[in-house]
């Protein structure tokens, strides 16, 4: 993959990461209409929550392990992690933590999703200067 200057090397693997999903659900699916469905999380989103749930999954802990670990409630994971909710950046960085994980990768996958949900991505589409 080729560098592109002042680009982290984790963001533009998470960029590559959602363009691959984006055109695995062209080919299986009708292509995704402009804007989803209220309540319909974004591919971003989605995609985010999948490896959140790879995060969970490795640190063996329940719903409820992960609510007394952090500062969020079982309910409030749940959200989190099956895409319902886009999740608070300290989340992100507190599920990283108890996976032993390095956190480049999910927190980019992060700020993709939430400058997605933001309309910030759509803004930047529309206005290139």
């Amino acid at each position: 993959m080729a560098q592109l200057i002042g680009e982290d090397p984790a963001r533009l693997l998470a960029l590559r990461e959602i363009a691959a999903a984006g055109r695995q659900r062209q080919r299986l699916f009708a292509p995704a209409p402009e804007s989803t469905a209220p309540g319909t999380p974004s591919l971003e989103r989605t995609i985010l929550a999948a490896a959140l749930r790879d995060l969970k999954t490795r640190t063996g802990l329940s719903l409820v392990g992960l609510a007394e670990r952090t500062a969020y409630s079982k309910s409030s994971w749940n959200r989190c992690l099956t895409g319902a909710t886009l999740p608070p950046r300290q989340a992100v960085e507190d599920l990283c933590r108890l996976a032993d994980e390095p956190p480049c990768r999910c927190l980019a996958l992060w700020e993709i999703a939430e400058s997605t949900e933001s309309g910030r991505t759509t803004r930047a589409k529309a206005d290139p200067s």
